[in-house]
Formats: structure tokens, sequence, C-alpha cells
């Protein structure tokens, strides 16, 4: 597995999502400058990719046919977006 913790001083941000997925082989992250984080995908279409993450809870857009769309909203707790960058990074390194 592609696994990598979380950064120590990490809010529940959009540049926290893209640091834990930083490096990860099967996406490319974007550097977010808002609450959106890009992640263009190696191994998966969008559209595989959604189904597999919406599949286990994780909601994100298809933006392009190789690029996903992560929002972090308002309400997303640092724990919420541990767990989303967990469940990202295992479902798409297989």
């Amino acid at each position: 597995h592609d696994h990598v913790e979380l950064c120590g001083g990490c809010r529940a941000t959009a540049s926290c999502l893209a640091e834990r997925l930083e490096g990860h082989a099967a996406v490319r992250v974007v550097a977010p400058e808002t609450n959106i984080v890009m992640l263009d995908l190696v191994r998966h279409t969008a559209q595989q990719a959604m189904d597999l993450l919406a599949a286990r809870g994780v909601l994100v857009s298809n933006f392009g046919p190789g690029r996903l769309r992560v929002v972090m909203h308002l309400d997303v707790t640092a724990a919420d977006v541990e767990r989303a960058g967990n469940i990202i990074a295992d479902t798409l390194a297989a």
C-alpha cells in the first residue's frame, strides 16, 4: 500500500488532503489554492475512480476523463480528511 500519515499539525483543509496524497503512485496532486483538490489519475478513469470511491463513502466529482475534483466543505473535520485520504489512497492503489 501507498500509505502516508497526515501531517502532524493538519487541519481539515484542501492542502492537508493534498499533502496526504502527494507522492501516491495512482494520482498526481494538483496543488490546491482554495478548498478544492484536483487529482489527476494514473490507473483509473475518472468514472471508475468515482464509482470505487462512492462505494466506500467518499464523494468526488468528475473533472475530465482522468481528473477528479475533491471539495472540502466547512463542516469537514481533520478526522474526515484523514479518513477520506486513506480511502482514496487505498482504493486507487488497486
